[in-house]
């Protein structure tokens, strides 16, 4: 646990070890919200701080992300960018100082910033994309681009554009990657065995289901949806389903009738276990007990 034994590491005691914690934590707070004037509040702290704080961060961050880069020669074979790893590889300590000085240059957590990582999306347009229920960029890969179109700043030929981009990129990284708690179960793809897309399966854990007459309501997402019933298949309004996928919201129906298979493949996602303690990773990039 890097923290609690900095006091030996790096000869921090008292006071000096309790300003680096709570550091920490104020630039944690500005990637949770982007909004300076807000963490300065729950800090007792200046706004200008905060900024100050978090452009001082980015700068040493940026450094250390041309540090840990390898050669360009290199680049390839020891380090893939982003989204380009196999979708069970634990996310390298480049792409992890890469993604959090993204979250610190625009404000934004673990889950947003990978929205960033999409050519064409930056801070403002992720928090919006956020604000809108397009939290991550699995959720932007399932997203209907005439939804999106209706975003302010959204064209429909960007929509469409970012869809596409985000489709691809999930099917070898999930956004969960840079979550960090404790050592992953690991699921290798290549064994997955099922049709059934493993982002749209997580995703369908979030959802929330209930009987309307002889259909389902299912919500969480972006918008709500319907699911029918047609003997014994289930069809969605949703523009995923209509491309021919098996959605999240027929999934989340399938998941709440007990179906055995994707109880199964369930079993099988990655998940976080709390390893208990304190840690840099812990304050940086979970969400912590309050």
């Amino acid at each position: 646990m890097l923290l609690l034994g900095a006091h030996e590491r790096f000869g921090l005691h008292g006071r000096r070890l309790l300003a680096v914690i709570k550091t920490a934590l104020i630039v944690r707070a500005w990637t949770r919200c982007g909004n300076a004037d807000v963490v300065a509040d729950a800090f007792g702290c200046y706004s200008f701080e905060v900024r100050r704080l978090s452009e001082c961060f980015e700068r040493i961050l940026t450094a250390a992300v041309a540090v840990v880069t390898p050669p360009k020669a290199q680049a390839i074979e020891a380090d893939p960018p982003f989204f380009e790893a196999a979708f069970d590889d634990d996310p390298s300590l480049a792409e992890r100082v890469r993604a959090l000085a993204a979250m610190v240059a625009h404000g934004v957590d673990e889950q947003t910033v990978t929205l960033t990582y999409v050519d064409g999306i930056g801070g403002k347009l992720a928090r919006r994309l956020r604000d809108a229920g397009i939290v991550d960029i699995e959720e932007l890969a399932l997203a209907d681009p005439a939804e999106l179109a209706k975003l302010r700043g959204v064209s429909a030929t960007r929509a469409a554009r970012w869809v596409t981009r985000a489709e691809e990129q999930v099917r070898s990284r999930s956004a969960f990657a840079l979550r960090e708690g404790a050592p992953w179960a690991q699921t290798s793809i290549q064994t997955w065995n099922s049709e059934v897309e493993p982002y749209r399966l997580r995703r369908a854990l979030d959802l929330k289901v209930r009987r309307q007459g002889d259909g389902f309501a299912v919500s969480g997402g972006l918008e709500p949806h319907r699911v029918a019933c047609s003997g014994e298949h289930l069809n969605c309004d949703c523009a995923d389903f209509a491309k021919g996928h098996t959605c999240k919201h027929v999934l989340a129906v399938r998941l709440q009738q007990k179906d055995p298979e994707l109880i199964r493949l369930v079993q099988r996602l990655p998940i976080e276990t709390d390893a208990g303690g304190l840690d840099l990773f812990r304050l940086w990039f979970d969400e912590g007990k309050r």
